[in-house]
Parts: C-alpha cells; sequence; structure tokens
C-alpha cells in the first residue's frame, strides 16, 4: 500500500472517532413530563399513559381522575372541589431538601392535576362528572413504568396542615428490588398550595441509592393530588471514549485487510 493512501486511511480513523465521540457526548435521555393536559376533567385513566400504567386504591375506582384546576376560573364552569380550583399559594414552610414553589392554574390548561376519586358518580362513560379527591384516607396512586426511569421532580398540591397535618409519602421502587422512601409534612405545603419536589436533589444527598426506578407509590393520608412527573428513561450512554476506540479499531481492521489484500495481488 503506498504511504499517501496509508495516511488518508489513519486520517480518516482520527475523523471518525473524534466525530462518534462528539456526537455520542451530547446524547441525552429523553425526558418526559406527564401533565396530564391532553385529557378532559373528570377523565378516568383506566390506560396507560405515555407508557406508564397508573392506579389507585383507596377510593371506590382503581384508576385516577383527571382533574383540570382551571374549573374554578370565571367562565370555566365548577366542580366539586373548590379546593383544587383555587390559585395556588407557595408552599408554607417547605424544609425538606428539594422541596419549592410548585407552579399556580393562572394560565389555563398549563397543567391537571390526577386525583383519587371519592365517588363513581357520572363515571361510567369514563369522564367523572364530579371529579372530587375528598376521600378519606390513606389513599395510593401508582405509577408503574415500562422500563425502569430516572424520576426528576413531581408537583404537589393541597396536603394541608391540618391537626394533625396530613401527609405524602413517596416511595421508590428501584432496580433490583430495593426501596427508598421521602416524607413530606402538610405543614410544609398547606391548604390550597402547591410544591415541587426536586428528586434530583433528594439523590444527591443520599449517595449509593440507586436512582433507577421501576414503580412510584404515592401515599396520601387523606386528600391531595399530583402532576407534572418528570422522568428520563434508565439506559446508559457509552463512554465517548469507548466508541471513539471502536471507530479507530474498524479502521484499522479496513486498513490491515487492504494492505494484505495488495500483497496477494503482488505475489
Amino acid at each position: 500500500m503506498s504511504r499517501a493512501r496509508s495516511k488518508k486511511l489513519l486520517l480518516l480513523a482520527a475523523v471518525v472517532a473524534g466525530t462518534t465521540a462528539v456526537s455520542v457526548g451530547r446524547a441525552e435521555a429523553a425526558m418526559t413530563t406527564l401533565d396530564f393536559t391532553q385529557f378532559e376533567h373528570g377523565r378516568v385513566l383506566d390506560f396507560d399513559v405515555s407508557g406508564v400504567n397508573i392506579s389507585t386504591f383507596g377510593g371506590p375506582l382503581s384508576s385516577p381522575v383527571v382533574f383540570d384546576p382551571n374549573q374554578g376560573l370565571p367562565d370555566q364552569g365548577n366542580s366539586a372541589d373548590p379546593d383544587l380550583e383555587t390559585l395556588f399559594g407557595a408552599p408554607l414552610n417547605p424544609t425538606t431538601l428539594g422541596l419549592s414553589a410548585g407552579p399556580t392554574n393562572t394560565v389555563p390548561d398549563d397543567f391537571h392535576l390526577i386525583i383519587v376519586q371519592e365517588n363513581t358518580f357520572g363515571c361510567g362513560d369514563g369522564v367523572c362528572n364530579s371529579p372530587d379527591d375528598d376521600v378519606p384516607g390513606p389513599n395510593y396512586i401508582l405509577f408503574d413504568f415500562a422500563e425502569a426511569v430516572t424520576i426528576n421532580s413531581i408537583d404537589i398540591f393541597d396536603i394541608d396542615q391540618g391537626n394533625p397535618p396530613e401527609t405524602i409519602i413517596f416511595t421508590l421502587y428501584h432496580e433490583g428490588g430495593s426501596q427508598s422512601s421521602v416524607q413530606i409534612g402538610g405543614n410544609e405545603i398547606g391548604n390550597n398550595r402547591s410544591a415541587s419536589f426536586d428528586l434530583g436533589q433528594f439523590f444527591a444527598q443520599n449517595a449509593g441509592t440507586n436512582q433507577q426506578v421501576e414503580r412510584l407509590k404515592v401515599k396520601l393520608s387523606a386528600s391531595g393530588a399530583v402532576s407534572n412527573l418528570k422522568f428520563s428513561n434508565g439506559g446508559q450512554v457509552p463512554e465517548p471514549a469507548s466508541l471513539g476506540l471502536f471507530g479507530v479499531g474498524l479502521i484499522a481492521l479496513l486498513f490491515f485487510g487492504a494492505r494484505r489484500r495488495e500483497a496477494a495481488v503482488a505475489s
């Protein structure tokens, strides 16, 4: 093989390796947000949403019901639950790590909530006539993922301070069988208020916790709602250097294969 051709192949190997490393370095896991805005007020979610099976127990239905908080705004109609129609305020005393102010319903259709429905009134056609979360607790909402994911954050609504205060407990079922949980009190959130819980901060302070989650269980001591569950798929992204070396190896095979063929022809 001529020196010129050898140099071209080696140069090609370097370019392929570098390009591969750069492209993989930019790759990120896709983020999914469940905000339920595509479903109408009262819709019973007895089907998978974005590959996630969502179920409930504690109330009379085995599936959550969508609640549009804008039902209480002017000209938007009403529901049976004025608490969830109220414009949400910031949490009262967010002491749990990762807990901060959540969204408000000042912009119609910005997000919808899911609740454990208190009755089956008018739910026979798959849309409940009077969505309401006033169910004596405890109540549970379960998210079962088709594959292990990393949960980034979730928004929480109307966990009353009361006496005693209500609570919400998140239990993460990790890939491999381990579990971890976080409890947040109503004295942190409060009536008609919203909070956003960043699990990334929780994991950062709990080194060694397996972040790959197959199921999320939300336990409500009484009423309450959640929305804006953000998660990304838990697949491993290959190391850029590894794929770069693979590119070099592939071109090297081509290089030596070409030399063998030329040697065979020359003999």
